[in-house]
């Protein structure tokens, strides 16, 4: 009895330790970030080391060192704009808790059918199956047939997503940006756009296709939003969260990298493990700092878009969006919110 009291003091003991010393590690990289704009590969691996060691705890120490005072605009336009306090408490009490939220507001038919169109005629990059074996993105582009499918995952890259109008607003829709400086705690920047297509394959490339239950990393703390522009159900391939693992999980599963649905239930239950369906149009927002995946498609199609937003830039490095795409109305916002969309710049030619 004494001596396991022992060894798990010890143990806790040399947790401590790596963590304080990761932590420094991670703090002088920070410092050097904010000089320089670019985070040092070693601190993105350092961060993923720091979450685990910690359950997650980390994250939020750090988050609160990088807060600024958020925006004090009298209205935010978009999606959102008529949502009520209430609404918005509901909205923060469910991303607290939960983890996750789904929107009474929804994406109208035509504002759909039109980011559909544009996915069904611009071609994206698929996943493929090398000789030898391993599963990685192609690199010429493909437009998706529906009868003759590829790959699991048809993946549009940013330069040919923000050509499209739709995308635009929403990325620049200033009721999003709102109740992401709400939950975030901070005024927050524009970080990842992504879109694509899901479709059944059997079981091929699920690791690759963030089909596997995982947590994601992209920054310290982060919020994301996903459109579904497609009818979902159990069998075409609805986001699945298990609740209130954004604050931290059960030992044994908390660990790097992808993570079989059976580990996850023998942890914390089916009952926490949450399928996510709803009808083309519909919104949700998610802390994938949470375990979470697409589940795998056994029919059907899925057709969903991706936005996000942190609290810092600090974390993983993702290429800036091209400000040349952008319209007269998402340069509009990028002058209202200059620090928020820092990350829209004119390209230079390679």
């Amino acid at each position: 009895m004494i001596a396991r009291i022992y060894n798990k003091a010890r143990s806790e003991l040399q947790k401590i330790r790596q963590a304080t010393s990761i932590s420094r590690a991670i703090y002088q990289d920070y410092k050097k970030f904010k000089k320089l704009g670019i985070t040092p590969d070693r601190s993105v691996f350092a961060m993923r080391q720091l979450f685990v060691l910690t359950n997650s705890r980390s994250n939020e120490i750090f988050s609160r060192l990088v807060r600024k005072p958020q925006y004090q605009h009298k209205s935010y336009p978009g999606v959102f704009q008529d949502l009520s306090k209430e609404g918005i408490a509901d909205f923060l009490k469910a991303m607290h808790s939960k983890g996750f939220y789904i929107f009474k507001q929804t994406l109208s038919d035509q504002f759909v059918e039109d980011m559909v169109r544009f996915a069904s005629t611009t071609p994206a990059r698929v996943l493929e199956q090398r000789d030898d074996g391993e599963i990685v993105y192609s690199k010429e582009k493909k437009i998706i047939d529906f009868q003759n499918p590829v790959s699991p995952r048809y993946q549009f890259e940013n330069d040919d997503i923000l050509s499209s109008p739709e995308v635009q607003a929403l990325i620049f829709d200033e009721s999003i940006l709102n109740l992401s400086q709400l939950y975030l705690n901070t005024a927050p920047y524009f970080d990842v756009l992504a879109m694509w297509w899901s479709l059944p394959f059997g079981g091929v490339g699920k690791s690759e296709a963030a089909q596997m239950y995982h947590f994601d990393l992209d920054k310290m703390k982060f919020i994301k939003f996903f459109f579904y522009l497609s009818d979902v159900d159990s069998q075409s391939g609805p986001h699945c969260y298990v609740t209130h693992t954004h604050h931290g999980v059960p030992a044994d599963i908390c660990k790097d990298g992808r993570q079989e649905d059976e580990e996850i239930e023998r942890a914390v239950g089916k009952e926490r493990m949450v399928e996510i369906c709803g009808k083309k149009g519909t919104i949700i927002a998610v802390d994938t700092r949470g375990l979470h995946k697409g589940k795998e498609l056994t029919k059907g199609y899925r057709l969903l878009f991706q936005t996000m937003f942190s609290d810092s830039l600090f974390g993983a490095n993702y290429p800036d969006f091209d400000l040349q795409k952008i319209a007269q109305p998402g340069r509009e916002v990028i002058s209202k919110y200059p620090e928020a969309f820092k990350k829209f710049k004119i390209k230079r030619p390679d």
